[in-house]
């Protein structure tokens, strides 16, 4: 904004204005038509506003030298400038004056010599500039200009209109702050209390459920009750030899008559519609003590001979027997497998295997009904877990690289031990 404009924004004179602005220490602006800078235009708005309203000063016109005989003060054009002086603020109506006659033409005054204003000192607004007396023509009168107001204190200024509003701005600033604060706060409780009541909910319908569940449980509970009143006892069981010695049969011999007597008298299917307690230990019994064989197959010591065709035989005369260990020391030899553990069958078993495979096999037969620890074979290229025969659990539980042949016949068993080995 230019000077001029600046001082007609604070109804003040150029020259005060430029007086201040040399004041501040800006002694380069001499001229109302230069341009300020914002930041010295805001300086001088505040310098203005913090100085009390006073009448603006006496703008002299310009003195142009004159020769030393014209060198006498101007009466008229000194009256002339002070007309122009207008107080600051509403001034009361003056009451008309009579006009007076125009003085004598005086030879202007020289220009009173320039003070240049001290650093930082500005002068007021409104103070008249002294005229040396002696440069006065004897009996002028000069009309002093209106008095200003000097002395107002510092503290009785008002403030800054721009500092309260970035005071009170900073204020706001930090209200908001903590009401969004707060509003988080609220948000973060509010959203813990929609998770209790989400899991508040949870509990209460599986405390329902678990309601539900023990009713169901405490009536089951009550039916088994009554039923187990109207439940007989289960009878208790009692060895086959006991039921022929309460039937009068005493000794081995004789219970061995009254069972021949019952199968020559066709009573074998009347027998074996009983029901036994311990069907295991029967079938066991059987499987160690009885052996299929052919009408030309001998009888091994220890076992009772079933004589059968020759196809369904299981001694080691067998044709399918004789086939499936020959296919079967084959292929451990091709294949390089000499060592070879078998776990579990009976003893007729093992000594129809022992006596009709290749002697060059290392064959190891471990009976499935063993107690205790089984000595370990580490050097075994094959283990084989004959299942389907006398095997129990805790023998085979010590053979966990073993292969599982679900096969009780020696041919079907080596059969399929015969596959495994040939599609390695």
């Amino acid at each position: 904004m230019r000077i001029r404009k600046l001082a007609k924004d604070l109804e003040t004179d150029e020259v005060a204005l430029m007086a201040m602005l040399r004041g501040l220490g800006h002694v380069r602006y001499t001229d109302p038509e230069q341009q300020l800078p914002g930041p010295i235009e805001a300086q001088l708005r505040r310098h203005a506003r913090d100085l009390p309203k006073v009448a603006p000063p006496v703008q002299l016109p310009a003195a142009r030298p004159r020769p030393a005989a014209e060198a006498e003060p101007d009466l008229a054009l000194f009256e002339r400038a002070m007309a122009t002086v207008r107080p600051i603020g509403p001034q009361p109506k003056a009451p008309p004056r009579a006009a007076r006659a125009a003085p004598p033409s005086i030879p202007r005054p020289p220009p009173p010599p320039a003070v240049e204003p001290q650093r930082g000192k500005v002068p007021e607004i409104g103070a008249p500039r002294r005229v040396p007396v002696s440069t006065l023509p004897a009996g002028a009168s000069v009309r002093p200009p209106p008095a200003a107001n000097v002395g107002v204190p510092v503290a009785s200024r008002a403030p800054d209109p721009v500092e309260r509003a970035v005071a009170a701005e900073a204020r706001l600033a930090e209200e908001l702050g903590r009401v969004k604060a707060l509003e988080a706060r609220l948000a973060e409780a509010e959203a813990r209390n929609e998770a209790i009541l989400a899991r508040e909910a949870h509990l209460l319908a599986h405390a329902e459920t678990l309601a539900s569940s023990l009713a169901e449980v405490d009536g089951h509970r009550r039916q088994l009750q009554r039923d187990a009143g109207s439940i007989a006892e289960p009878p208790a069981t009692a060895p086959l030899g006991a039921c022929f010695e309460r039937r009068g049969l005493l000794g081995e011999d004789e219970i061995a008559s009254a069972l021949r007597a019952l199968l020559d008298g066709h009573r074998a299917a009347e027998l074996l519609r009983i029901q036994v307690a311990e069907p295991d230990r029967l079938e066991e019994l059987l499987w160690e003590r009885i052996l299929l064989l052919a009408e030309d197959d001998p009888t091994p010591p220890g076992v009772v001979a079933v004589r059968v065709p020759a196809e369904r035989s299981e001694g080691r005369q067998s044709s399918a027997n004789r086939t499936a260990m020959s296919r079967f020391s084959t292929a451990c030899l091709v294949h390089n497998v000499k060592c070879i553990v078998i776990v579990g069958g009976s003893p007729a078993y093992h000594r129809t295997l022992r006596d009709g495979l290749d002697p060059r096999l290392d064959v190891r037969l471990i009976p499935g009904n063993r107690r205790g620890r089984v000595p370990s074979v580490p050097t075994a290229d094959l283990v084989i877990l004959w299942a389907s025969t006398i095997l129990d659990h805790s023998v085979s539980a010590q053979f966990p690289q073993g292969i599982v042949v679900p096969h009780r016949s020696v041919a079907r068993m080596l059969g399929s031990a015969t596959e495994w080995i040939e599609s390695r």
